[in-house]
Protein backbone atom coordinates (compact mmCIF):
# COMPACT_ATOMS: atom_id res chain seq x y z
CA UNK A 1 0.00 0.00 0.00
CA UNK A 2 3.00 2.64 0.91
CA UNK A 3 4.36 1.66 -2.71
CA UNK A 4 0.90 2.49 -4.34
CA UNK A 5 0.41 5.85 -2.51
CA UNK A 6 3.92 6.63 -3.49
CA UNK A 7 3.50 5.97 -6.92
CA UNK A 8 0.45 7.95 -7.43
CA UNK A 9 1.84 11.46 -6.63
CA UNK A 10 4.99 10.18 -8.82
CA UNK A 11 2.50 9.68 -12.23
CA UNK A 12 0.49 12.89 -11.82
CA UNK A 13 3.46 15.27 -11.48
CA UNK A 14 5.65 13.20 -13.85
CA UNK A 15 2.41 13.77 -16.06
CA UNK A 16 1.96 17.60 -15.80
CA UNK A 17 5.54 18.17 -16.05
CA UNK A 18 5.05 16.01 -19.61
CA UNK A 19 2.11 18.24 -20.27
CA UNK A 20 4.04 21.19 -19.38
CA UNK A 21 7.37 20.40 -21.62
CA UNK A 22 5.22 19.05 -24.25
CA UNK A 23 3.04 22.20 -25.09
CA UNK A 24 6.68 24.59 -24.46
CA UNK A 25 8.13 22.22 -27.80
CA UNK A 26 5.69 23.18 -29.65
CA UNK A 27 7.41 25.30 -33.15
CA UNK A 28 8.13 29.05 -33.15
CA UNK A 29 4.88 30.65 -34.64
CA UNK A 30 5.36 33.84 -33.18
CA UNK A 31 5.78 36.51 -35.56
CA UNK A 32 7.16 39.17 -33.36
CA UNK A 33 10.03 37.16 -32.36
CA UNK A 34 12.06 37.51 -35.53
CA UNK A 35 11.54 41.33 -35.08
CA UNK A 36 13.28 41.03 -31.36
CA UNK A 37 16.16 39.05 -33.45
CA UNK A 38 16.73 41.48 -36.04
CA UNK A 39 16.52 44.43 -33.56
CA UNK A 40 19.47 42.50 -31.22
CA UNK A 41 21.17 41.98 -34.56
CA UNK A 42 21.70 45.50 -35.17
CA UNK A 43 22.40 47.11 -32.09
CA UNK A 44 25.56 43.95 -31.57
CA UNK A 45 26.90 45.07 -35.19
CA UNK A 46 26.15 48.49 -34.41
CA UNK A 47 27.07 48.69 -31.15
CA UNK A 48 24.33 50.95 -30.45
CA UNK A 49 20.68 51.13 -29.06
CA UNK A 50 17.97 52.15 -30.96
CA UNK A 51 16.41 55.43 -30.38
CA UNK A 52 14.83 56.22 -33.62
CA UNK A 53 13.32 53.43 -36.87
CA UNK A 54 15.23 51.81 -39.18
CA UNK A 55 13.26 49.01 -40.25
CA UNK A 56 10.25 50.94 -42.41
CA UNK A 57 10.20 53.24 -44.80
CA UNK A 58 7.04 54.44 -43.68
CA UNK A 59 8.11 55.67 -40.57
CA UNK A 60 11.93 55.37 -41.02
CA UNK A 61 13.83 57.71 -38.29
CA UNK A 62 10.79 57.93 -36.53
CA UNK A 63 11.20 58.06 -32.57
CA UNK A 64 11.80 54.65 -31.37
CA UNK A 65 11.56 53.63 -27.41
CA UNK A 66 13.30 49.90 -27.68
CA UNK A 67 12.02 49.19 -23.93
CA UNK A 68 13.17 45.05 -24.42
CA UNK A 69 17.18 45.84 -25.68
CA UNK A 70 18.64 43.75 -23.60
CA UNK A 71 16.46 40.88 -23.74
CA UNK A 72 16.82 41.03 -27.67
CA UNK A 73 20.93 41.25 -27.08
CA UNK A 74 20.76 38.33 -25.01
CA UNK A 75 17.97 36.46 -27.46
CA UNK A 76 20.00 37.64 -30.71
CA UNK A 77 23.38 36.10 -29.03
CA UNK A 78 21.86 32.84 -28.25
CA UNK A 79 21.41 32.59 -32.12
CA UNK A 80 25.21 33.42 -32.78
CA UNK A 81 25.94 30.54 -30.60
CA UNK A 82 23.06 28.07 -31.30
CA UNK A 83 21.35 29.24 -34.46
CA UNK A 84 17.53 29.39 -34.35
CA UNK A 85 17.58 26.66 -31.77
CA UNK A 86 18.79 29.17 -29.07
CA UNK A 87 15.93 31.01 -29.63
CA UNK A 88 13.76 28.11 -29.48
CA UNK A 89 15.43 26.51 -25.99
CA UNK A 90 14.84 30.10 -24.52
CA UNK A 91 11.57 29.92 -25.26
CA UNK A 92 11.44 26.20 -24.14
CA UNK A 93 13.21 27.19 -20.38
CA UNK A 94 12.04 30.63 -19.88
CA UNK A 95 8.24 28.68 -19.99
CA UNK A 96 9.29 26.01 -17.70
CA UNK A 97 10.98 28.50 -14.87
CA UNK A 98 7.88 30.46 -15.04
CA UNK A 99 6.13 27.43 -14.50
CA UNK A 100 8.74 26.23 -11.65
CA UNK A 101 8.65 29.59 -9.64
CA UNK A 102 4.79 29.20 -9.18
CA UNK A 103 5.56 25.17 -8.35
CA UNK A 104 8.73 27.07 -5.69
CA UNK A 105 6.77 29.65 -4.21
CA UNK A 106 3.74 27.50 -3.65
CA UNK A 107 5.14 25.00 -2.02
CA UNK A 108 6.92 26.82 0.52
CA UNK A 109 3.55 28.13 1.66
CA UNK A 110 3.00 24.54 2.71
CA UNK A 111 0.97 23.29 0.09
CA UNK A 112 0.96 19.18 -0.75
CA UNK A 113 -0.49 16.79 -2.12
CA UNK A 114 -3.37 16.27 -4.63
CA UNK A 115 -4.69 19.97 -3.80
CA UNK A 116 -1.18 21.43 -4.68
CA UNK A 117 -1.36 19.49 -7.81
CA UNK A 118 -4.39 20.70 -8.99
CA UNK A 119 -3.31 24.16 -8.38
CA UNK A 120 -0.19 23.55 -10.16
CA UNK A 121 -2.28 21.97 -13.18
CA UNK A 122 -4.53 25.62 -13.06
CA UNK A 123 -1.77 28.02 -12.80
CA UNK A 124 -0.01 26.42 -15.67
CA UNK A 125 -3.30 26.41 -18.20
CA UNK A 126 -3.82 30.43 -16.87
CA UNK A 127 -0.17 31.34 -18.13
CA UNK A 128 -0.68 29.02 -21.31
CA UNK A 129 -1.98 31.65 -23.44
CA UNK A 130 1.60 33.68 -23.24
CA UNK A 131 4.01 30.84 -22.99
CA UNK A 132 5.34 31.55 -26.54
CA UNK A 133 7.93 32.72 -27.98
CA UNK A 134 7.68 36.55 -26.39
CA UNK A 135 9.00 38.83 -24.56
CA UNK A 136 6.46 38.54 -21.94
CA UNK A 137 8.40 35.11 -20.73
CA UNK A 138 11.07 37.57 -19.01
CA UNK A 139 8.06 39.39 -17.32
CA UNK A 140 5.96 35.81 -16.10
CA UNK A 141 9.58 35.00 -14.52
CA UNK A 142 10.26 38.30 -13.02
CA UNK A 143 6.48 38.24 -11.41
CA UNK A 144 6.97 35.09 -10.00
CA UNK A 145 9.87 35.78 -8.72
CA UNK A 146 8.04 39.05 -7.06
CA UNK A 147 5.54 36.86 -5.37
CA UNK A 148 7.54 34.98 -3.89
CA UNK A 149 10.18 37.13 -2.69
CA UNK A 150 6.39 39.19 -1.00
CA UNK A 151 5.38 35.95 0.68
CA UNK A 152 9.27 35.42 1.95
CA UNK A 153 9.31 38.88 3.49
CA UNK A 154 5.42 38.15 5.02
CA UNK A 155 6.80 35.42 6.87
CA UNK A 156 10.46 36.71 7.74
CA UNK A 157 11.08 39.92 9.64
CA UNK A 158 15.15 39.27 8.69
CA UNK A 159 14.26 40.07 4.75
CA UNK A 160 12.25 43.29 5.36
CA UNK A 161 15.38 45.45 5.66
CA UNK A 162 16.92 44.29 2.28
CA UNK A 163 13.50 43.16 0.49
CA UNK A 164 13.94 46.71 -0.81
CA UNK A 165 17.38 46.55 -2.16
CA UNK A 166 16.53 43.66 -4.02
CA UNK A 167 13.31 44.80 -5.27
CA UNK A 168 14.94 47.57 -7.06
CA UNK A 169 17.66 45.47 -8.08
CA UNK A 170 15.51 43.24 -10.11
CA UNK A 171 13.76 46.00 -11.31
CA UNK A 172 16.78 47.42 -12.61
CA UNK A 173 16.87 43.99 -14.44
CA UNK A 174 13.41 44.27 -15.62
CA UNK A 175 12.82 47.71 -17.17
CA UNK A 176 15.93 46.94 -19.21
CA UNK A 177 14.03 43.73 -20.61
CA UNK A 178 10.94 44.27 -20.94
CA UNK A 179 7.89 46.79 -20.55
CA UNK A 180 5.88 44.47 -18.00
CA UNK A 181 8.43 45.91 -15.00
CA UNK A 182 4.91 48.43 -14.17
CA UNK A 183 2.95 45.00 -13.52
CA UNK A 184 5.61 44.63 -10.74
CA UNK A 185 5.63 48.26 -9.69
CA UNK A 186 1.55 46.90 -10.11
CA UNK A 187 2.15 43.95 -7.83
CA UNK A 188 4.26 46.30 -5.40
CA UNK A 189 1.99 49.35 -4.78
CA UNK A 190 -1.11 46.52 -4.23
CA UNK A 191 -0.09 44.88 -1.90
CA UNK A 192 1.44 47.96 0.21
CA UNK A 193 -2.91 48.88 0.32
CA UNK A 194 -3.80 45.31 1.40
CA UNK A 195 -0.77 45.26 4.22
CA UNK A 196 -2.55 48.58 5.24
CA UNK A 197 -6.22 46.90 4.90
CA UNK A 198 -5.05 43.92 6.64
CA UNK A 199 -3.62 46.28 9.78
CA UNK A 200 0.00 44.27 9.10
CA UNK A 201 2.89 44.51 11.44
CA UNK A 202 4.41 48.09 10.31
CA UNK A 203 7.87 46.64 9.61
CA UNK A 204 6.23 45.18 7.32
CA UNK A 205 4.29 48.42 5.88
CA UNK A 206 7.34 49.81 6.21
CA UNK A 207 9.26 47.62 3.93
CA UNK A 208 6.73 47.25 1.18
CA UNK A 209 6.85 51.09 1.07
CA UNK A 210 10.55 51.59 0.60
CA UNK A 211 10.40 48.28 -1.78
CA UNK A 212 7.93 50.74 -4.41
CA UNK A 213 10.07 53.72 -3.51
CA UNK A 214 13.40 51.54 -4.46
CA UNK A 215 11.79 50.04 -7.02
CA UNK A 216 10.34 53.28 -8.67
CA UNK A 217 14.04 54.92 -8.49
CA UNK A 218 15.44 51.64 -10.23
CA UNK A 219 13.04 52.17 -12.99
CA UNK A 220 14.73 55.16 -14.48
CA UNK A 221 18.02 53.28 -14.65
CA UNK A 222 17.64 52.29 -18.32
CA UNK A 223 18.72 53.98 -21.44
CA UNK A 224 15.91 56.38 -22.03
CA UNK A 225 15.47 57.66 -18.66
CA UNK A 226 12.05 59.26 -17.42
CA UNK A 227 10.87 58.82 -20.93
CA UNK A 228 10.05 55.42 -20.55
CA UNK A 229 7.14 55.92 -18.89
CA UNK A 230 6.08 57.73 -22.26
CA UNK A 231 5.28 53.96 -23.91
CA UNK A 232 2.10 53.76 -21.38
CA UNK A 233 0.84 57.12 -22.51
CA UNK A 234 1.05 56.24 -26.25
CA UNK A 235 -0.28 53.46 -25.50
CA UNK A 236 -3.34 54.61 -24.05
CA UNK A 237 -3.93 57.71 -26.82
CA UNK A 238 -3.72 54.08 -29.22
CA UNK A 239 -6.31 52.49 -27.14
CA UNK A 240 -8.60 55.38 -26.37
CA UNK A 241 -7.76 56.77 -30.77
CA UNK A 242 -7.98 53.51 -32.41
CA UNK A 243 -8.78 50.52 -30.42
CA UNK A 244 -6.80 48.43 -32.46
CA UNK A 245 -8.86 44.92 -31.28
CA UNK A 246 -7.71 43.72 -34.59
CA UNK A 247 -4.28 42.70 -32.99
CA UNK A 248 -4.88 39.43 -31.67
CA UNK A 249 -3.55 39.49 -27.83
CA UNK A 250 -5.79 42.34 -27.45
CA UNK A 251 -8.78 40.57 -28.52
CA UNK A 252 -11.47 40.31 -25.38
CA UNK A 253 -10.80 37.34 -22.85
CA UNK A 254 -13.86 35.21 -23.78
CA UNK A 255 -14.82 32.35 -21.67
CA UNK A 256 -13.98 30.81 -25.14
CA UNK A 257 -10.62 31.86 -25.08
CA UNK A 258 -9.43 32.34 -21.63
CA UNK A 259 -11.61 29.62 -19.48
CA UNK A 260 -9.33 28.73 -16.64
CA UNK A 261 -8.75 32.84 -15.81
CA UNK A 262 -12.29 32.82 -15.47
CA UNK A 263 -12.94 29.22 -13.75
CA UNK A 264 -9.57 30.97 -11.19
CA UNK A 265 -11.42 33.95 -10.94
CA UNK A 266 -14.88 32.24 -9.83
CA UNK A 267 -12.87 30.11 -7.55
CA UNK A 268 -11.04 33.05 -5.94
CA UNK A 269 -14.76 35.15 -5.54
CA UNK A 270 -15.63 31.67 -4.18
CA UNK A 271 -13.07 31.69 -1.52
CA UNK A 272 -13.50 35.27 -0.49
CA UNK A 273 -17.13 34.90 0.22
CA UNK A 274 -16.45 31.61 2.29
CA UNK A 275 -13.86 33.60 4.25
CA UNK A 276 -15.49 36.33 4.55
CA UNK A 277 -18.84 34.41 5.71
CA UNK A 278 -16.63 33.00 8.76
CA UNK A 279 -15.29 36.59 9.60
CA UNK A 280 -12.00 35.42 8.41
CA UNK A 281 -10.45 38.69 6.68
CA UNK A 282 -7.62 36.88 5.92
CA UNK A 283 -8.01 37.58 2.27
CA UNK A 284 -7.89 41.29 2.98
CA UNK A 285 -3.61 41.61 2.30
CA UNK A 286 -4.25 39.87 -1.02
CA UNK A 287 -7.27 41.98 -2.20
CA UNK A 288 -6.28 44.52 -3.95
CA UNK A 289 -4.11 42.45 -6.05
CA UNK A 290 -5.96 39.83 -6.85
CA UNK A 291 -8.93 42.97 -7.77
CA UNK A 292 -5.88 44.49 -9.92
CA UNK A 293 -5.02 41.73 -12.39
CA UNK A 294 -8.60 40.21 -12.39
CA UNK A 295 -9.76 43.36 -13.03
CA UNK A 296 -7.21 44.32 -15.75
CA UNK A 297 -7.27 40.66 -17.25
CA UNK A 298 -11.04 40.85 -17.68
CA UNK A 299 -11.07 43.20 -21.12
CA UNK A 300 -7.37 41.65 -22.81
CA UNK A 301 -6.73 38.40 -23.65
CA UNK A 302 -2.49 39.32 -23.27
CA UNK A 303 -3.25 40.01 -20.29
CA UNK A 304 -5.17 36.90 -18.27
CA UNK A 305 -1.67 35.09 -17.36
CA UNK A 306 -0.91 37.60 -15.16
CA UNK A 307 -3.62 37.03 -12.77
CA UNK A 308 -1.62 34.03 -11.57
CA UNK A 309 0.28 34.61 -9.78
CA UNK A 310 -1.78 36.94 -6.93
CA UNK A 311 -3.79 34.07 -7.74
CA UNK A 312 -1.68 31.08 -6.58
CA UNK A 313 -0.21 33.27 -3.79
CA UNK A 314 -3.77 33.66 -2.21
CA UNK A 315 -4.45 30.12 -2.51
CA UNK A 316 -1.40 28.58 -1.33
CA UNK A 317 -1.34 30.78 2.18
CA UNK A 318 -5.14 30.16 2.40
CA UNK A 319 -5.13 26.66 2.48
CA UNK A 320 -2.10 26.53 4.86
CA UNK A 321 -3.94 29.12 7.11
CA UNK A 322 -7.10 26.30 6.37
CA UNK A 323 -4.94 23.54 7.42
CA UNK A 324 -7.37 22.67 10.62
CA UNK A 325 -10.05 22.34 7.71
CA UNK A 326 -11.23 18.72 7.16
CA UNK A 327 -11.81 19.10 4.00
CA UNK A 328 -8.54 20.94 3.11
CA UNK A 329 -6.75 18.00 5.35
CA UNK A 330 -8.49 16.12 2.95
CA UNK A 331 -7.01 17.19 0.04
CA UNK A 332 -3.79 17.83 1.27
CA UNK A 333 -3.02 14.45 2.04
CA UNK A 334 -0.05 13.23 0.53
CA UNK A 335 -1.30 9.47 0.97
CA UNK A 336 -4.87 9.85 0.22
CA UNK A 337 -6.09 7.58 -2.90
CA UNK A 338 -9.05 9.46 -3.57
CA UNK A 339 -7.42 12.69 -3.34
CA UNK A 340 -5.55 11.50 -6.08
CA UNK A 341 -8.35 9.73 -8.12
CA UNK A 342 -9.45 13.48 -8.38
CA UNK A 343 -6.63 14.41 -10.46
CA UNK A 344 -7.40 11.97 -13.14
CA UNK A 345 -9.86 14.64 -14.47
CA UNK A 346 -7.80 17.23 -15.39
CA UNK A 347 -5.48 14.58 -17.25
CA UNK A 348 -8.41 13.80 -18.55
CA UNK A 349 -8.70 17.33 -20.19
CA UNK A 350 -5.35 17.23 -21.19
CA UNK A 351 -5.41 13.64 -22.71
CA UNK A 352 -4.75 15.44 -26.60
CA UNK A 353 -0.90 16.21 -25.06
CA UNK A 354 -0.26 12.46 -24.55
CA UNK A 355 -0.88 12.27 -28.39
CA UNK A 356 0.25 15.22 -30.07
CA UNK A 357 3.61 14.29 -32.05
CA UNK A 358 6.47 16.48 -30.93
CA UNK A 359 7.30 18.87 -33.89
CA UNK A 360 9.45 18.02 -37.07
CA UNK A 361 11.17 22.02 -36.93
CA UNK A 362 11.47 24.20 -34.29
CA UNK A 363 10.14 26.70 -36.37
CA UNK A 364 6.62 26.45 -38.17
CA UNK A 365 8.22 28.13 -41.53
CA UNK A 366 4.90 27.57 -43.63
CA UNK A 367 3.56 31.06 -41.74
CA UNK A 368 6.89 32.88 -42.58
CA UNK A 369 7.65 34.29 -46.31
CA UNK A 370 10.86 32.65 -46.12
CA UNK A 371 10.72 31.70 -50.25
CA UNK A 372 9.15 35.66 -50.90
CA UNK A 373 12.04 36.78 -49.24
CA UNK A 374 14.79 34.71 -50.62
CA UNK A 375 13.25 35.72 -53.78
CA UNK A 376 13.27 39.29 -53.53
CA UNK A 377 17.27 39.07 -51.71
CA UNK A 378 18.22 36.71 -54.77
CA UNK A 379 16.61 38.88 -57.46
CA UNK A 380 17.78 42.22 -55.72
CA UNK A 381 14.21 43.86 -56.06
CA UNK A 382 14.50 47.51 -54.99
CA UNK A 383 11.28 50.08 -54.05
CA UNK A 384 8.75 50.51 -51.75
CA UNK A 385 7.26 47.37 -49.59
CA UNK A 386 3.66 46.17 -48.63
CA UNK A 387 3.22 43.60 -46.21
CA UNK A 388 1.02 42.79 -43.34
CA UNK A 389 1.06 43.24 -40.00
CA UNK A 390 2.61 39.31 -39.54
CA UNK A 391 5.49 39.10 -41.57
CA UNK A 392 7.14 42.21 -40.84
CA UNK A 393 9.52 41.00 -37.95
CA UNK A 394 10.56 38.27 -40.30
CA UNK A 395 11.43 40.15 -42.98
CA UNK A 396 13.27 42.58 -40.51
CA UNK A 397 14.98 39.79 -39.60
CA UNK A 398 15.91 38.20 -43.07
CA UNK A 399 16.50 41.15 -45.53
CA UNK A 400 16.62 44.12 -42.93
CA UNK A 401 17.39 46.91 -42.34
CA UNK A 402 18.72 46.77 -46.33
CA UNK A 403 15.30 46.23 -47.15
CA UNK A 404 12.86 48.46 -45.66
CA UNK A 405 8.78 46.94 -44.37
CA UNK A 406 6.12 48.76 -44.75
CA UNK A 407 5.29 47.86 -40.78
CA UNK A 408 6.10 45.21 -38.04
CA UNK A 409 4.49 44.43 -34.73
CA UNK A 410 6.08 47.67 -32.71
CA UNK A 411 3.04 49.91 -31.72
CA UNK A 412 4.13 52.95 -33.49
CA UNK A 413 2.65 51.51 -36.61
CA UNK A 414 -1.34 51.49 -34.91
CA UNK A 415 -1.82 54.47 -37.19
CA UNK A 416 -0.78 52.99 -40.39
CA UNK A 417 -2.34 49.48 -39.51
CA UNK A 418 -6.17 51.22 -37.96
CA UNK A 419 -5.88 53.05 -41.74
CA UNK A 420 -5.59 49.51 -43.46
CA UNK A 421 -7.97 48.16 -41.38
CA UNK A 422 -10.78 49.82 -42.25
CA UNK A 423 -10.40 49.41 -45.79
CA UNK A 424 -10.18 46.00 -44.66
CA UNK A 425 -13.44 45.99 -42.30
CA UNK A 426 -15.46 47.23 -44.59
CA UNK A 427 -16.88 45.45 -47.67
CA UNK A 428 -17.66 48.03 -49.75
CA UNK A 429 -13.79 49.31 -49.44
CA UNK A 430 -12.42 45.68 -49.37
CA UNK A 431 -13.49 45.14 -52.79
CA UNK A 432 -12.51 48.55 -53.77
CA UNK A 433 -9.51 48.54 -56.30
CA UNK A 434 -9.75 52.44 -55.91
CA UNK A 435 -9.76 52.56 -52.43
CA UNK A 436 -6.17 50.19 -52.31
CA UNK A 437 -4.78 52.09 -54.99
CA UNK A 438 -5.15 55.62 -52.92
CA UNK A 439 -4.11 53.75 -49.53
CA UNK A 440 -0.82 52.11 -51.37
CA UNK A 441 -0.13 55.66 -53.93
CA UNK A 442 -0.22 57.33 -50.61
CA UNK A 443 2.59 55.40 -49.49
CA UNK A 444 4.40 55.17 -52.72
CA UNK A 445 4.45 51.12 -52.57
CA UNK A 446 6.39 49.55 -55.30
CA UNK A 447 6.34 45.48 -54.26
CA UNK A 448 4.60 43.79 -51.84
CA UNK A 449 5.30 40.69 -49.75
CA UNK A 450 1.44 39.38 -49.36
CA UNK A 451 -0.10 37.07 -47.32
CA UNK A 452 -1.32 33.67 -49.00
CA UNK A 453 -4.73 33.07 -47.00
CA UNK A 454 -6.06 29.38 -47.27
CA UNK A 455 -8.18 29.07 -50.55
CA UNK A 456 -10.49 26.27 -49.96
CA UNK A 457 -10.26 23.72 -53.49
CA UNK A 458 -13.57 24.39 -55.22
CA UNK A 459 -15.90 21.81 -56.47
CA UNK A 460 -16.34 22.33 -60.49
CA UNK A 461 -19.79 23.57 -59.84
CA UNK A 462 -18.49 26.59 -57.69
CA UNK A 463 -15.60 28.24 -59.77
CA UNK A 464 -16.58 31.60 -57.95
CA UNK A 465 -17.25 31.51 -54.91
CA UNK A 466 -14.60 32.42 -53.51
CA UNK A 467 -12.26 35.50 -54.24
CA UNK A 468 -9.77 36.80 -52.31
CA UNK A 469 -9.42 40.21 -51.57
CA UNK A 470 -5.85 40.05 -53.25
CA UNK A 471 -7.60 40.18 -56.16
CA UNK A 472 -8.88 43.89 -55.59
CA UNK A 473 -5.62 45.41 -53.92
CA UNK A 474 -3.66 44.16 -57.03
CA UNK A 475 -5.36 44.11 -59.87
CA UNK A 476 -3.63 42.91 -62.83
CA UNK A 477 -4.02 45.95 -65.11
CA UNK A 478 -1.68 47.26 -62.11
CA UNK A 479 0.37 44.96 -60.61
CA UNK A 480 2.06 41.02 -61.71
CA UNK A 481 2.34 38.27 -59.47
CA UNK A 482 6.11 36.99 -59.55
CA UNK A 483 6.48 34.42 -56.93
CA UNK A 484 3.87 32.46 -54.55
CA UNK A 485 4.33 29.31 -51.99
CA UNK A 486 2.60 28.10 -49.48
CA UNK A 487 3.33 31.22 -47.15
CA UNK A 488 3.65 34.25 -49.20
CA UNK A 489 3.23 35.66 -52.45
CA UNK A 490 5.03 38.92 -54.60
CA UNK A 491 3.64 41.09 -56.34
CA UNK A 492 5.31 43.81 -58.47
CA UNK A 493 3.50 47.32 -59.71
CA UNK A 494 3.63 47.74 -63.40
CA UNK A 495 6.22 50.74 -63.77
CA UNK A 496 9.53 50.72 -66.08
CA UNK A 497 11.80 49.73 -63.31
CA UNK A 498 10.31 46.46 -63.20
CA UNK A 499 9.20 45.91 -67.21
CA UNK A 500 11.80 43.03 -68.08
CA UNK A 501 11.47 41.28 -64.72
CA UNK A 502 7.69 40.98 -64.77
CA UNK A 503 8.51 39.87 -68.70
CA UNK A 504 10.16 37.10 -67.58
CA UNK A 505 8.79 36.16 -64.02
CA UNK A 506 5.12 37.29 -64.07
CA UNK A 507 2.08 34.27 -63.44
CA UNK A 508 -0.36 35.85 -65.82
CA UNK A 509 -2.54 33.38 -65.95
CA UNK A 510 -2.73 31.19 -62.71
CA UNK A 511 -4.33 33.50 -60.07
CA UNK A 512 -3.61 31.21 -57.04
CA UNK A 513 -5.45 32.91 -54.28
CA UNK A 514 -8.23 32.75 -57.06
CA UNK A 515 -8.31 29.27 -58.31
CA UNK A 516 -11.75 29.58 -59.38
CA UNK A 517 -11.35 32.12 -61.80
CA UNK A 518 -8.54 30.18 -63.35
CA UNK A 519 -10.63 27.41 -63.86
CA UNK A 520 -13.14 29.08 -65.41
CA UNK A 521 -11.49 31.05 -67.67
CA UNK A 522 -9.27 27.60 -68.63
CA UNK A 523 -12.69 25.90 -69.48
CA UNK A 524 -13.57 28.85 -72.27
CA UNK A 525 -9.99 28.47 -73.97
CA UNK A 526 -7.85 26.09 -74.73
CA UNK A 527 -5.15 28.46 -75.45
CA UNK A 528 -5.53 30.07 -71.97
CA UNK A 529 -5.04 26.21 -70.19
CA UNK A 530 -2.22 25.41 -72.23
CA UNK A 531 -0.89 28.68 -70.57
CA UNK A 532 -1.92 27.98 -67.34
CA UNK A 533 -0.25 24.24 -67.74
CA UNK A 534 2.75 25.56 -68.65
CA UNK A 535 2.86 28.51 -65.28
CA UNK A 536 1.96 25.53 -63.20
CA UNK A 537 5.13 23.65 -64.97
CA UNK A 538 7.09 26.48 -64.37
CA UNK A 539 5.84 26.96 -60.67
CA UNK A 540 7.04 23.16 -59.67
CA UNK A 541 10.37 24.07 -60.38
CA UNK A 542 10.66 25.80 -57.05
CA UNK A 543 9.27 22.86 -55.08
CA UNK A 544 6.58 21.15 -54.40
CA UNK A 545 4.46 21.94 -50.76
CA UNK A 546 1.48 21.06 -48.84
CA UNK A 547 -0.72 23.98 -49.76
CA UNK A 548 0.74 24.80 -53.17
CA UNK A 549 0.59 21.29 -54.30
CA UNK A 550 -3.07 21.43 -53.38
CA UNK A 551 -3.92 24.79 -55.33
CA UNK A 552 -1.53 22.88 -58.48
CA UNK A 553 -3.94 19.84 -58.25
CA UNK A 554 -7.56 21.49 -57.66
CA UNK A 555 -6.83 23.61 -60.59
CA UNK A 556 -5.57 20.91 -62.87
CA UNK A 557 -8.26 19.25 -61.63
CA UNK A 558 -10.75 21.55 -62.27
CA UNK A 559 -9.79 21.88 -66.03
CA UNK A 560 -11.01 18.41 -66.96
CA UNK A 561 -7.64 16.30 -66.46
CA UNK A 562 -7.78 13.21 -64.08
CA UNK A 563 -5.72 12.03 -61.39
CA UNK A 564 -3.21 9.35 -62.77
CA UNK A 565 -3.54 10.61 -66.47
CA UNK A 566 0.11 11.65 -66.04
CA UNK A 567 -0.47 15.52 -65.64
CA UNK A 568 -0.02 15.61 -62.09
CA UNK A 569 1.48 12.89 -59.59
CA UNK A 570 -0.55 10.57 -58.31
CA UNK A 571 0.82 10.83 -55.01
CA UNK A 572 -1.00 13.39 -54.56
CA UNK A 573 1.95 16.13 -53.47
CA UNK A 574 0.96 18.57 -56.61
CA UNK A 575 3.73 17.78 -58.73
CA UNK A 576 3.41 18.14 -62.67
CA UNK A 577 4.96 15.44 -64.52
CA UNK A 578 4.72 15.19 -68.49
CA UNK A 579 1.23 16.12 -70.25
Amino acid sequence: MNNLNKFFPALFWSSLLFIIVKYMCHPIHEPDIWGHLAAGRYMYEHRQLLHSDVFSHSLYGADCINFEWLTQVLLYLTTRWMGLQGAYFSKVLLGLSACGICMYFSRKQGIKGPLYFLLMWASFHIMQVRLCARMELVTLNLMGIFMALILAVRKSEKLRSISPWIFAGLTILWVNMHVGFIYGLGLLVSVAIGARWAKSDKTLITAFDRAILYSFIGTLINPYGFNIYRIFIEHLKSFHQYSPSFIQEFTPSTIQAAPYFWLAYVATLIMIIYLFARRNHFFVFFLPALLLFALYGSPYLRATALFTFPFVGFFSETAAMLHSSRLVRWLQGEENSWGWALCVIPLLIDIRFFTMPLPKNIVDETVYPVGACDFVKKNGLQGRMHNPLGYGGYIDWALGPDWKVFVDGRYIFYPILVEEQKILNCPRQSFNESAWKTFFDRYGIDYAIERFDDVPLLSKNDFLRFRSVLSFMFPKKEWALVYWDDASLVFLKRVAAFDLFIKKNEYRYVEPYHPGHTIFLSRQNDEFKNQVLNELRRHNDIGSSFRAGQIRRGIIGGMGWEMGSGTINPEGDGTLLTS
